[in-house]
């Protein structure tokens, strides 16, 4: 059962706005958030196929590849980790997988990125691939057909983080549902994301796709003790815990952009909580109230 949470906060009502949170950080303790609605697709694809596994990617904080470590030991399929760096980036992330079960190489940014190479070892090891953050077309339409089956309420605006634009992508392609999905870009500096976004936006003339850059907070995974203030406000105001690369990004962007009267009165927003807050535990154990 997904949870829908009013944010309730002066600046929405000053704006005359209101604002909803999707918890899907609720869905489940381990495979959270959209990491389950981008990979529920794939395991069903692994298990249809006869596939031995998974094969996929990430860093060495990565709540995808914690997330399909954790899927794949309940469903009985082995998971291989392409992880990039070297093996002194030993994290709790990591420790988690490993003890999941999950084989983990260590590789640099050019292995990281060979797709030709990757999609190889999978064909001869007989595993399904999984691109970095489950980003094409299954991935999209599992998200799509996980929000559809919800029947939410209307809202004219979705909005969530981007990381690969998977999640972004499930929402605009949901039929009706949003008229308008903003994207708060992480701070991945992908030059393809525009693209992307641009070449969906064709598709959906009906719909208006936003990809918005000023919330990144110096960068991927960066933070400032602003956003580490906000996030601990934030949860001791409404309960809502948010992680560092993610959802604190997007939070806090909504919030700003509310008060800079970016949204006509009457919007009614449905902010899109996307889990993955074990990587807070890159912080300092001292940082974070909650």
């Amino acid at each position: 059962m997904v949870t829908i949470q009013k944010w309730n906060d002066d600046v929405f009502a000053t704006a005359g706005i209101k604002a909803d949170v999707l918890r899907l950080d609720l869905l489940h303790p381990t495979v959270s958030g959209n990491k389950w609605l981008k990979l529920k697709a794939y395991l069903q694809q692994a298990k249809a196929q006869n596939k031995k596994g998974i094969l996929t990617k990430g860093g060495p904080w990565s709540n995808h590849a914690h997330a399909c470590a954790y899927a794949c030991k309940a469903l009985g399929l082995s998971c291989h980790l392409f992880i990039k760096g070297h093996s002194k980036l030993l994290t709790a992330t990591i420790s988690d997988c490993t003890n999941w079960g999950a084989t983990v190489k260590f590789v640099d940014r050019t292995a990281f990125y060979n797709e030709p190479a990757a999609a190889e070892f999978a064909r001869e090891n007989n595993l399904l691939y999984i691109p970095l953050g489950g980003a094409n077309a299954t991935g999209f339409d599992s998200v799509t057909k996980y929000i559809t089956q919800l029947n939410l309420p209307s809202y004219t605006h979705a909005i969530c983080s981007v990381g690969t634009a998977t999640t972004f992508a499930g929402l605009a392609f949901c039929d009706d549902t949003f008229p308008t999905i903003i994207g708060m870009e992480s701070g991945t500096k992908d030059a393809q994301l525009n693209e992307k976004i641009a070449a969906w936006q064709l598709q959906l003339p009906n719909k208006n796709l936003q990809l918005l850059h000023q919330f990144t907070f110096g960068g991927y995974g960066k933070y400032t003790n602003e956003l580490i203030h906000f996030m601990n406000v934030l949860y001791q105001a409404q309960q809502l815990p948010t992680d560092i690369v993610y959802t604190a990004k997007l939070f806090y962007g909504v919030k700003q952009l509310a008060a800079e009267k970016y949204f006509k009165p009457n919007s009614k927003l449905l902010v899109i909580h996307t889990g993955g807050l074990q990587g807070n535990r890159s912080l300092p154990s001292t940082l974070l109230q909650f």
